[in-house]
């Protein structure tokens, strides 16, 4: 009797062991399984970053000048130097091979770098080779602005961007470059070119007035005195059919 009843203590109180074990076992499970996805939800939201942070990287390295490229070449060239000054069989004549390795290496390094003079732009009017743009000019490359043109437009604008580079290599500043019954006129602030035309007044006497005007930069109140037919006493006149610019001879062009 004794026997059994502490048998089935003994067996109530394994059954009791598991569960608590295995109780025990599930609230570890769960929790070790939310800290894990914690951090993989974590780690999702940082992989977006890093990722964006490399192509940046690469972006820059594309972007970047071929200072790079020239210099894997300098140390191609230094490392083939090196090699040569190794060889064993070599050593007499360090001196001559490292001498002309340099020469070498220069040749080919030359010869890698572009050249700006190999391309030159032509007029394709018949006007020589495109004049070098100077320094400050307004227009980076004014012969791109003809490709929209029709072949008389395109060959006007050319003589006027040319006209416009000499005047600029002569220190003279215009505002803006006037075409006008193939003369040339550069406009400058308070300057004005005039065609005059006459009438008479009923007494006779002969009136002159200004029929077309080619003009820089004027004030409010010589622009209002030019609309009323008046010029304005604090510009400077310039009479059309007296001043102006032959293109193809100030360009010496035939």
């Amino acid at each position: 009797m004794n026997y059994n009843i502490l048998t089935e203590k003994w067996f109530i109180g394994c059954i009791i062991f598991i569960i608590v074990f295995a109780f025990t076992c599930y609230l570890w499970h769960k929790n070790d399984i939310a800290s894990f996805k914690k951090q993989l939800i974590t780690t999702n939201n940082i992989m977006p970053e890093e990722v964006q942070s490399k192509k940046k990287k690469k972006i820059i390295q594309r972007t970047s000048p071929n200072t790079d490229m020239m210099t894997k070449k300098n140390k191609k060239f230094q490392n083939r130097s090196n090699t040569l000054n190794n060889e064993s069989d070599l050593k007499k004549k360090t001196t001559e091979i490292s001498s002309n390795n340099e020469e070498t290496i220069n040749k080919d390094f030359e010869l890698d770098l572009p050249n700006k003079n190999v391309e030159t732009r032509i007029s394709p009017f018949g006007f020589g080779p495109y004049p070098e743009i100077p320094n400050g000019f307004p227009f980076k490359d004014p012969w791109t602005s003809v490709t929209n043109l029709t072949d008389t437009q395109a060959r006007i604008s050319e003589l006027i961007h040319r006209i416009h580079i000499k005047l600029w290599n002569e220190g003279k500043r215009p505002e803006g470059i006037s075409y006008e019954n193939g003369v040339i006129y550069a406009t400058y602030p308070n300057t004005i070119y005039v065609t005059w035309d006459y009438d008479e007044n009923e007494d006779g006497t002969i009136e002159r007035y200004p029929s077309e005007v080619t003009s820089g930069t004027l004030s409010d109140e010589a622009n209002a005195l030019l609309d009323e037919g008046i010029i304005p006493p604090d510009v400077i006149v310039y009479d059309h059919n007296e001043v102006g610019i032959d293109p193809y001879s100030y360009l010496g062009l035939k």
